[in-house]
């Protein structure tokens, strides 16, 4: 799968989306729409309070 990293670009709302084994680290300080599935997994920093999880066989997770 696919690797994105941006975990360094700040960014407010932020819209990620992976799938079969793809890997995205991002940064939402205030809103994340996160979709992972099939083994996809979205790690995120900031602040967000509006956090959107939709994950089918994927995971979304906070890392400090």
């Amino acid at each position: 799968g696919a690797s994105v990293t941006a975990s360094e670009l700040l960014s407010e709302n932020t819209t990620a989306q992976t799938s079969s084994g793809g890997t995205a680290n991002v940064h939402a300080s205030v809103k994340l729409d996160g979709k992972a599935s099939s083994g996809g997994t979205i790690t995120y920093r900031g602040a967000a309070t509006a956090v959107i999880k939709e994950s089918s066989g994927g995971s979304i997770e906070k890392k400090d």
